[in-house]
This record gives C-alpha cells, structure tokens and sequence, in this order.
C-alpha cells in the first residue's frame, strides 16, 4: 500500500537498522520496541516479527506498529504486539496517516489466518474507528526527576519501615551482569512462579535477555544477599530515559527481611545514577488492590493502560485470572515439583 511520500511494509527490526533509529526517536518507544527485544522474542520462541510500518522512499520509518506472529497448534494463532511485554504501543503520534498503519495491521492480521490482533498499550481514535475493542489494565510509574531525598520522603511510612528493616538485618544489594548469576536467578523464579501458580518460562529466555541486553549495557540483576545467600533478585532493563521493573524472584523463606522492598529501593538509586527520568513498574489487574497499594506505596502514578483487541476481547492477557481453567491450572502447578516445572518452559510460547 502507498500514500503521498511514504508506502505501508511489514518490517523484520532485526534487518532493518531503520527500525531502531525510528525508536530511538520516539517519545514513546521503550526498550520493548527495540530490534533486541525483537531478538529475545524471536530466538526464545520461534516468533515471527511483523512490524507493520510506514516509511519513506529513502527507507526512513515514519510510523509503526509492533507486533508478532504467534503460531500455537495448542493455543492457536494470533498476532500480538507484543507477546511477554506488559506494554509495547504502536508509535503513531503525530503521523497524520495512522488509520492507515492500523488498517494495513489488520490486513497483516487477516492475512496470516489469526484468530484475533492484541495491541498492548494501544489508544487512540483510529482503534475506535476500527472496531477495536478494549480491555484496560493499570500501570505504575516513579518519577525518577526529583532528588533521591525527595523521593524517599514521597515513599509510604510503610515502605520506609520495610527497606530500613531489610538493612538492619543485614540486607546487602549487588548489582550483577555475570551470566553465571542466571542459574541462581531461575532456582528462585521456579519457586516464585511456583507459588503464584503460574507456568516458568523456559531458561532460554533469560540467556537470550542476558545476551542482547544485559551483557551489552542495558539492564543487570539486582541480587539480595543475606548471611551469604541470594534470598531475592530483580531483573531490571533501562532503555533511553526508562528503567524497567521486569522480573522480581524471591526465596519465601527469607520474607520476614522485606530483602524486595530494599531491591526496589536500590533499583530508584541505580536509574538516578543512570540520570534516567522514569521507573516503570509494569502492568497490574484493576482488580489486583494489594499489588496496586504495593506499587503506590513506592510514590508511583498510577495510569491506565488500554490494550486493544480485534476482533474481540480474547486470549490469556485479558482476564484470564477468572477463568475456571486458569484457576485448575494454578493448583496443578503449585503442586508440581519444582524439577518438573523447570522441565515445562518449553510449553510457555503457547501462552503468548
């Protein structure tokens, strides 16, 4: 498809260095747009990307619109932009064509014989216009323009207590971009993912994200340490003015030392140093109360965070927490042990 100065492509970002000058460009953009995390996505899961886009005859991306093809003979096939990102929205502002980025979107859609299109963070009139239908969640983020005193005295009384009481304990943080720490990380997240009764992904995943985006400067694990073991890790990515909450992974057993409450703390304290503006902590279900008291506690602004289904609402991203099967599926898991569960990351790709 063409219009005045520019034509409509589906785009590889991994092939095409277009793509990730348009991101870096983009007030909008996170590190979930980026060609990288394009490549974790790809490389964990066998996804295809299909980047609708609009762009110039000299190759210049105007306009774009995230998404991968996700083909499941157990789930089914769809087109998500993008699978295992709490938030990756189309980049249209200000390009006056958008309706036309969205209609080629769904042509893609069509196309590639998908049961539904899910856009994450997706607003606008064009959705409207197209029969999208929404679904919102909420996110939480910290400014991270005032100072670090400023900051503090914004945090709950409750937060406070918590982050003091971890340090009195003994409670030290290290920051880690080793690839031998993941090992450490995933025994934690299989337990964590195991008491919330929810499927692993595969260890893979985090290689791939230790590969494209931490060895290269781009995130790190933050590691509680407690009378010489590891009781709780955040895996954290910035990306231009944005420090992302991403994984949080945790051993029960040394709750009472509040170790994730000085984690989030010491994630404040590195994106100040990295002179970064924002601290996402991601996407919560509406009806989630205590996550949501947990994330404002940490003096964050809550805003909704509209995803956009077509033809209907559908899929594991919207709702799927009140399913009868979802809730089946949490008691096997929280019963199976944790060998086997670490076995079953291979399963995950279906639940993009």
């Amino acid at each position: 498809m063409k219009s005045d100065g520019f034509h409509l492509a589906v785009l590889d970002p991994r092939s095409t260095p277009a793509w990730d000058d348009f991101a870096e460009s983009s007030c909008a953009a996170t590190v979930f747009h980026t060609s990288n995390w394009a490549n974790v996505l790809a490389e964990t899961y066998a996804f295809e990307p299909r980047y609708v886009a609009a762009v110039t005859t000299s190759g210049r991306v105007l306009a774009g619109i995230p998404m991968m093809l996700v083909r499941s003979p157990l789930t089914g096939h769809r087109m998500i932009g993008l699978p295992f990102s709490d938030a990756c929205p189309p980049l249209l502002d200000g390009f006056p064509e958008a309706r036309l980025v969205v209609d080629a979107a769904l042509e893609d859609y069509r196309g590639n014989g998908c049961a539904f299109l899910e856009l994450r963070g997706a607003d606008g009139v064009e959705f409207e216009r197209a029969d999208f239908n929404r679904f919102d969640f909420v996110q939480h983020q910290v400014s991270l323009e005032p100072s670090l005193d400023e900051i503090e005295a914004g945090l709950s009384s409750a937060k406070r207590r918590a982050r003091n009481r971890a340090l009195k304990e003994g409670v030290e943080v290290i920051r880690s971009f080793s690839a031998a720490d993941l090992k450490t990380f995933y025994g934690l997240y299989i337990g964590t993912r195991r008491k919330h009764g929810l499927p692993p992904a595969p260890f893979a995943f985090f290689e791939n994200i230790w590969r494209v985006l931490i060895q290269p400067g781009q995130g790190c694990l933050l590691m509680a340490m407690w009378k010489g073991h590891i009781i709780a890790i955040d895996l954290v990515l910035w990306y231009r003015d944005c420090l992302h909450y991403k994984f949080n992974v945790w051993d029960t057993r040394f709750q009472e030392v509040r170790p994730n409450d000085l984690l989030l703390w010491e994630a404040i304290r590195l994106g100040k140093e990295l002179s970064l503006a924002r601290f996402d902590l991601g996407r919560c279900e509406p009806e989630n109360e205590g996550l949501r008291r947990f994330k404002m506690g940490w003096s964050a602004k809550e805003s909704v965070l509209p995803y956009q289904f077509y033809p209907e609402v559908r899929g594991f991203t919207a709702g799927a927490e009140e399913k009868a099967s979802h809730r089946i599926a949490a008691t096997v898991i929280r019963h199976t042990p944790r060998s086997i569960l670490a076995q079953a990351g291979f399963l995950y790709r279906h639940l993009a």
